[in-house]
């Protein structure tokens, strides 16, 4: 998204686009972008057809053969995003302060996480022992 509207940004400075038509362009391509899209569309199932959905609550989820069929279309998407990730890139370089920024961002979201989960999962009945002590 944010690099959708960079790029409208930076044509717009260059002059080269009508800017009405750009922002209608930038707005049409990020809403086609297959993430948003979906996103979107399972929303409207949600709102439309949720009770079509079995089971309870949090665990919600198509009736069987029809789940049974979009577990079978979507369980390769995660191999194929990153081996299409991996052949659209025109040349691997690896620099040092990307591979810093990345390699912090795992393992400060992963502390993160961590915390978090720490922090506000109840074991039976009972908070974490870590940070008990700040609702007592």
């Amino acid at each position: 998204v944010l690099f959708e509207v960079g790029k409208a940004r930076l044509a717009a400075e260059q002059g080269s686009a009508v800017e009405e038509q750009s922002k209608w362009q930038t707005v049409r391509v990020i809403l086609l972008n297959p993430v948003i899209l979906c996103t979107i569309l399972g929303l409207l199932f949600q709102l439309c057809f949720g009770w079509l959905l079995v089971g309870e609550y949090p665990n919600r989820d198509l009736p069987h053969p029809l789940s049974d069929i979009v577990a079978l279309f979507t369980a390769p998407f995660g191999m194929l995003a990153l081996f299409l990730t991996g052949a659209s890139l025109k040349s691997a370089s690896v620099s040092f302060w990307p591979a810093a920024l990345v390699t912090m961002k795992v393992v400060v979201c992963g502390y993160l996480s961590y915390a978090f989960a720490d922090l506000f999962v109840v074991v039976c009945g009972y908070l974490s022992y870590a940070f008990a002590d700040l609702f007592v």
